[in-house]
């Protein structure tokens, strides 16, 4: 699997801050993450994307929670 940043548009080599380190002051709870992933299935479903693709990013975006906190 490819890296979150080579997922979603960004270079496929990646110099910035692991995702701890950069989102370790934001304080996230698994609460706020699920908000987040919520407000972006809607927007999915608004721009009409299909379920596979939808499938793909949300799949994506989950990969990152562990990355990203430990509650």
């Amino acid at each position: 699997m490819s890296s979150p940043a080579l997922a979603t548009g960004g270079p496929s080599q990646y110099t910035g801050k692991d995702m701890r380190s950069a989102h370790e002051n934001l304080h996230i709870t698994n609460p706020e993450f699920d908000a987040g992933i919520g407000d972006l299935k809607a927007r999915l479903d608004k721009l009409q994307i299909a379920n596979q693709e939808q499938n793909e990013s949300l799949s994506t975006v989950e990969s990152t929670r562990k990355q990203m906190f430990e509650d």
